[in-house]
């Protein structure tokens, strides 16, 4: 119980430090947990598969770590000091018909989209189980 306590402590410790608060209806209640609560583990995932990519490329783990926390770090602020869409600030970064736009291509085939509303709608499930249990 102690081990179970001290996990769910730095959860909500790391969920206060990238979530702001959101004003919620208590409906919506449960899909801001499968997003902003849940979110920093989707971007850990996302964040550890381009440093594997960077691995896979020749670059030891702590250069490709530093190059991908960078990166977030800078799309992050970007974000936050823009008020253009998400989807606007990708194509403010991508050059038609260069790497980026290829690489982009690869996730649009694959869905990215589509992956990562069925990753939210999992964990709203989830959420709404766990509800009933407790």
């Amino acid at each position: 119980r102690t081990r179970r306590r001290g996990r769910r402590a730095k959860r909500e410790q790391l969920r206060s430090k990238v979530a702001s608060r959101v004003q919620t209806t208590r409906e919506r209640d449960v899909g801001v947990g499968a997003v902003a609560g849940s979110g920093p583990a989707y971007f850990f995932e996302f964040m550890d598969s381009l440093a594997k990519g960077a691995v896979e490329l020749g670059f030891d783990p702590a250069k490709a770590r530093a190059m991908v926390q960078q990166t977030c770090l800078g799309a992050a602020q970007m974000a936050k000091e823009s008020d253009l869409s998400l989807e606007d600030l990708r194509k403010q970064v991508t050059s038609k018909g260069g790497s980026t736009a290829k690489g982009v291509e690869v996730y649009q085939q694959r869905n990215l989209h589509e992956i990562s509303a069925d990753a939210v709608k999992a964990a709203v499930k989830r959420n709404q189980e766990m509800a009933k249990l407790f």
